[in-house]
């Protein structure tokens, strides 16, 4: 559902101005002289789904040339980070920038709190450096309606990486990536023949396996991840169960 949100500008001290999602159902714009006097995502998908594009509408309006920044973000709990982002270059006056954003598969593994669009510009003919102003719009991300061997993949080598890049010793980590590998081999060969649900049954036990490695050792469940990496664990032996 594509939605076209108010928009209330507020303005800092420092000179930075901030856009912000309102119920108001006022036009959004602000006018000054030398710089920005529209910034809107005057449309976006509410809804997007992990492994594919995302579309919003940027309109915006200047005295200046600038460059609009668009970006798909996630809140944690120690930040922000950033799963996707793109610029694109306007000349003074109005302009509509319609963008695409990349919603990669991990964003249903990660521990975020909530995703959402930031759109924000700069201006190149300016001494300033940092960004200037910005919108935002909360999004949520959906699981595909079909489990594809690419997502799975995905998810397989995300949960890998953060095991083999951990702290753990080296016996422990090695232990773990054994029953992920096992798993990611049967998954992959499970799609090489036409999806064989006896090597999906073997990866899904190869994971709940690797699973009980995490909660019946006592020193590996208390390791600060090994929630987190049970959790995608179990997210991806449901998406295999959905298969």
């Amino acid at each position: 559902m594509r939605h076209k949100p108010a928009v209330t500008l507020l303005l800092l001290l420092s000179g930075t101005v901030f856009l912000f999602p309102t119920a108001s159902s006022e036009e959004s714009s602000w006018s000054h002289d030398d710089y920005l006097y529209l910034l809107e995502m005057s449309s976006f998908d509410e809804s997007i789904v992990a492994g594919e594009m995302g579309t919003l509408t940027v309109d915006v309006g200047a005295n200046t040339p600038v460059v609009v920044h668009i970006e798909l973000k996630g809140r944690f709990s120690w930040g922000d980070w950033v799963f996707h982002s793109s610029e694109v270059q306007v000349g003074a006056g109005e302009s509509t920038v319609a963008s695409e954003v990349y919603v990669p598969y991990k964003t249903l593994t990660e521990p975020a709190s909530y995703f959402y669009y930031y759109v924000y510009v700069t201006f190149p003919l300016s001494p300033w450096s940092s960004e200037a102003w910005g919108a935002i719009q909360n999004v949520s991300v959906m699981a595909p309606e079909d489990v594809s061997h690419e997502e799975l993949v995905a998810y397989m080598s995300h949960l890998k990486w953060l095991v083999d890049t951990s702290s753990l010793p080296l016996r422990e980590r090695g232990r773990l990536l054994s029953r992920l590998d096992s798993a990611g081999e049967m998954i992959d060969s499970a799609f090489e023949i036409g999806g064989n649900l006896n090597k999906l049954h073997g990866a899904v036990g190869q994971l709940r396996a690797f699973i009980c490695n995490l909660t019946d050792d006592d020193d590996l469940s208390a390791y600060l991840d090994a929630g987190l990496w049970i959790e995608q664990a179990s997210f991806i032996v449901e998406r295999l169960c959905s298969v």
